[in-house]
């Protein structure tokens, strides 16, 4: 019998992207998906699925903002002009499971959190009030 290993950083990597290649093989010719929308959720909600741990072979992942080196820079930045930053700690956004909530958010059951005013927010009335000026 062969002896186990660890996978590895580029082995994960590989295994992963077969998945979602063979994810978009099996969409692009599932009949029951009419339309190129409901082939596209149907792709999405196959690899949220497998970021949450639900495909065979496959572990669960975690799905992490990366902050970079330019952490503080970007928290100082956003203090300065009043929208809400992602956090020095690692939040991992699965959480319950993405493919679940996927379809929540489809559904409309899931709306924007009230006090919730990111960097797209920020520059969309950026935008408006540079238009306004012109």
């Amino acid at each position: 019998m062969r002896e186990s290993k660890a996978i590895t950083a580029d082995e994960a990597q590989y295994l992963f992207m077969e998945h979602v290649i063979h994810l978009i093989d099996y969409w692009e010719k599932e009949s029951r998906a009419e339309t190129s929308k409901e082939k596209l959720e149907g792709l999405m909600f196959s690899v949220l699925v497998a970021l949450d741990g639900g495909s065979m072979g496959l572990p669960g992942y975690e799905v992490v903002p990366s902050r970079g080196n330019q952490v503080e820079n970007d928290i100082a930045h956003a203090k300065e002009n009043g929208y809400d930053y992602y956090p020095k700690e690692k939040i991992d956004i699965v959480g319950d499971g993405l493919h679940e909530i996927f379809h929540s958010h489809l559904r409309g059951e899931i709306t924007r959190p009230k006090n919730l005013y990111d960097f797209g927010a920020f520059l969309a009335d950026e935008a408006k009030k540079f238009h306004h000026k012109v």
